[in-house]
């Protein structure tokens, strides 16, 4: 079992960290824009929180993945981290999607 290098051990953590802090920002911006008079669409509103859900997800995954050496080796894991991965950048693009006509 190998340490991981400076410049790996600080990605993971800060992977990790915006993990742990992205849904709170979000909820935060959330909760500003519904709570004044600017109306958000029921569409964005959908993508918004499944943004809040699937970045924490991925970042704290991929965190873990850079800084455990066991979690690279397992095939499990990798493929939980790729499909959290592949449905974040569905989801972004989805987002596009809706926000391209206005």
């Amino acid at each position: 079992m190998s340490n991981p290098t400076p410049l790996a051990l600080i990605a993971g953590l800060s992977l990790i960290l915006i993990g742990l802090v992205y849904p709170f920002v979000v909820l935060w911006r959330l909760n500003r824009q519904l709570s004044g008079e600017e109306v958000t669409a029921n569409k964005q509103l959908a993508v918004t929180l499944a943004l809040a859900a699937l970045v924490p997800l991925t970042a704290v995954l991929a965190g873990f993945w850079i800084l455990v050496p066991a979690a690279r080796s397992s095939l499990a894991f990798t493929a939980i981290l790729f499909g959290s991965g592949f449905a974040l950048v569905v989801t972004l693009l989805a987002g596009w999607w809706i926000n391209r006509g206005q």
